[in-house]
Parts: structure tokens; C-alpha cells; sequence
């Protein structure tokens, strides 16, 4: 079944993308956007599965790179089905157009002249990060393509909540304090979160949640250890410390995005203090809105209490300007920023 009406231009979770292909809802085009790459390819693996099937043959799916073709190109491919491939009344071919940019005005035309009309046994998917909203193709697919929203999840209710849907799509639950556990030892990177989700998963017996002690015993012990004595030396403004703990964690070889994740964590968790406490919170009531361990909570309340809200916010900025120098620099290059973090951490 296709849907040929416009859809709304605020866009759909995954979860809402995935209730709808399980009705057999197909949308002859999608643009899939956002900083998430876990959600985009997660996205992109429903619509492939969606419309393809259990076909092995590749007939029904055709990537494209988006920077290297043209949009002539694009619509000619949705336009066009494989020799051996049988039309039918509902969507048999996924063209995906990978990291698409926009293009020029005549580009805009003749999307404009495809989406008037497209193509009922493809589905047309344009994927992407971000895109620019001045261009024409971008307006048209954001208002006109069935646009599925995968922006990053930045705040610890949104990760508990992402957590939560992906266990129980699994089969099993885990405790409130084994989701603490996991926000800790990963942070909100949804890849590495998943990765862990799925080794419990071979554990899980599916009567009773699992328990952070489970989740101890299961995914290791000691490296877990040094990672909350480090987001427990930062909330603690104990620079030495935590410089200590975070060049012994890169030596084990732990990865320095995921530390980046952690320091993150904890300028978040500092700001939203520090902003309840403002405020003018109640104490239960502002601790009941951070994450973490419950005492940790009462150190993070406690040193925010004594913060500024602008530097903290501006701390916020440079851990996200990091993440490039992370994920770009090896060894010592990436060492001194996290390096350089924790001690702005320990001094605000």
C-alpha cells in the first residue's frame, strides 16, 4: 500500500517509520536526515526490509552516492526498474540516494516534477545529516518527502526512554538502576548502546528485569569501575584524578569518543542542575531530573549549586566542538583535548 498524501513537515521518530512499514504503508519518498548515523542506517535497514523483502538477488535496491550523481540521475533510477524485476502495485525497488547535497534550481524542477507524480512501485530515499534549507530540493523534500527524523538524543530522559523501547523490542526489560548503569558506562552513543543491549540479550531469561548488578557481572567489571570514577572525579572537581582515570582508561584502550560521551554526560547533568537550581527547584524534585546513581546526584547538585550557568553551557559548546578533533586526531592529539576538558570541568 502506497500513501500518496503529504506528510507533515515536522517529521517521524524510527519507532513511528517502523509501525507504519508493519502496516504495509510504503511512501514513494523519504528523506532521512539527522546527526544520528545509528538512526539513519537503522532507517535505511527498515526500508530495505520493508521493500526488498527476503530478495538476496540486490535487483530491488539501487545506492546512489549522492555527491557524485545528479538528481537526473536519482529520478531516472526511480523511474526505472531492473529487467528481471516484476512491477507490482506496491513499492518492489528502493533507490537510496547516500549523503544526497542539494543541488541547483533546475534540480528543484524536476524533483518538483517527480514528486507530482512518482513512481508507485519504487520507493525514492534521500538520506543525509543536515541539509542546507536555502536550496530548493531541500524545502521540497522537507515538505513534501515523508521526512523521518534522526537527530541526535541529548538528554538522559530521551536515552532511558530509548533504552527502554529497544529492550522490550528485544524480549526483555532491565531496571531502572541497570539503565543508570548503562547511561554511565556508555553515555548516549546509540551504536555502542545497542552493542550492549544485544550481548544481554544471549543472557537475558526474559522473566525477571535485569538489575544493574546483572549488568556488572555481564559486561565487565574493572573497566566499568575506572569509567565511574571518572565521571565521579569530574562531578567532584578532582582534576588531578580525573586525569589520572582518563589516561589509564586510553592506555586499557578505551575508546576516546566513548570518554568524550562521558565528560559530555557530565556537563550536561552540571547544567541542568545548576539551571533547576536557579530556579529555585525543590532539592527531591531537581534530583529526581538528573541521571546517574543517586549519590552521584547529590554531588552534581551540590557542585552546580556553586557554578555558573554560562560557563557551563560554555563548556557544553567545546565538548561538542571536540567531538570532531576526537574522532578526527589519534593518540596524543586526542588525549590532550579530553585531557584539556576534564580539567575546564574540574575548574568551573
Amino acid at each position: 500500500m502506497v500513501r500518496h498524501g503529504a506528510p507533515q513537515s515536522s517529521g517521524i521518530s524510527f519507532r513511528q517509520l517502523n509501525r507504519s512499514l508493519k502496516r504495509g504503508d510504503i511512501d514513494p519518498v523519504y528523506l532521512v536526515i539527522g546527526e544520528e548515523i545509528f538512526l539513519r542506517n537503522k532507517a535505511i535497514e527498515a526500508l530495505r526490509e520493508a521493500v526488498c523483502g527476503d530478495d538476496e538477488s540486490n535487483l530491488g535496491f539501487h545506492k546512489i552516492d549522492g555527491n557524485a550523481g545528479k538528481m537526473a540521475e536519482f529520478l531516472d533510477a526511480a523511474r526505472s526498474l531492473p529487467l528481471f524485476l516484476q512491477a507490482t502495485d506496491r513499492a518492489c525497488q528502493l533507490v537510496l540516494v547516500r549523503s544526497f547535497e542539494p543541488g541547483t534550481a533546475a534540480d528543484g524542477e524536476l524533483l518538483a516534477e517527480y514528486l507530482d507524480s512518482p513512481v508507485g512501485a519504487t520507493c525514492l530515499a534521500f538520506e543525509a545529516p543536515t541539509l542546507d534549507s536555502r536550496r530548493t530540493t531541500a524545502k521540497l523534500l522537507s515538505k513534501r518527502a515523508t521526512k523521518i527524523n534522526c537527530h541526535r538524543i541529548e538528554s538522559t530522559a530521551g536515552v532511558r526512554r530509548w533504552i527502554e523501547s529497544s529492550t522490550n523490542a528485544r524480549g526483555y526489560s532491565i531496571a531502572p538502576d541497570a539503565i543508570d548503569y548503562l547511561i554511565e558506562m556508555v553515555g548516549f552513543e546509540l551504536q555502542q548502546l545497542s552493542q550492549e543491549l544485544d550481548k544481554l540479550e544471549l543472557f537475558s531469561t526474559g522473566h525477571e528485569p535485569m538489575s544493574a548488578n546483572d549488568l556488572e557481572k555481564l559486561l565487565g567489571r574493572s573497566r566499568t569501575h575506572s569509567v565511574f570514577e571518572l565521571t565521579d572525579a569530574l562531578v567532584e572537581k578532582k582534576a588531578v584524578a580525573a586525569v589520572q582515570v582518563l589516561n589509564r582508561l586510553l592506555d586499557d584502550g578505551e575508546e576516546p569518543v566513548r570518554l568524550l560521551a562521558m565528560v559530555s554526560w557530565v556537563v550536561r547533568q552540571l547544567i541542568t542542575a545548576c539551571d533547576l537550581s536557579v530556579r529555585g527547584c525543590p532539592k527531591r524534585e531537581l534530583l529526581s531530573q538528573l541521571g546517574g546513581r543517586w549519590n552521584q546526584r547529590q554531588v552534581i547538585a551540590k557542585a552546580a549549586a556553586g557554578s555558573d550557568l554560562a560557563h557551563l553551557e560554555d563548556l557544553l559548546v567545546r565538548c561538542s566542538e571536540s567531538d570532531v578533533a576526537v574522532k578526527i586526531q589519534r593518540g596524543p592529539g586526542s588525549r590532550g583535548v579530553l585531557e584539556g576538558l576534564c580539567r575546564r570541568i574540574c575548574a568551573a
